[in-house]
């Protein structure tokens, strides 16, 4: 079963922090799911990030502010099966604040 590794990008969201005045309101990530093809495997991902702590966090409280996150695929890879056996590290998120 073939390995794809997606770059996404969500935006839709709203986090504060404590010591910065502007909200992040996007987030980019890269996930890895195996799948017979890419539309399964990008389902897989998106049901993971039910799961996901740091994800669930973020999307209550975009909830909660009234807000749509909303996940977009900006790139996808075929990983070469002698890649899968390499370690993978589950990566975080990159967020990004809210542009003037």
């Amino acid at each position: 079963m073939p390995t794809f590794q997606f770059l996404l990008h969500t935006a839709g969201i709203r986090v504060e922090f404590e010591d910065d005045p502007v909200p992040a309101v996007g987030f980019y990530t890269s996930r890895r799911a195996s799948a017979a093809t890419s539309e399964e495997a990008f389902e897989k991902i998106m049901q993971s990030f039910d799961t996901d702590p740091k994800l669930v966090y973020i999307f209550q409280e975009a909830h909660e502010a009234g807000l749509t996150p909303l996940t977009e695929i900006e790139e996808i890879y075929r990983i070469p099966w002698w890649k899968t056996l390499l370690p993978w590290k589950k990566p975080g998120i990159c967020l990004y604040p809210a542009e003037d």
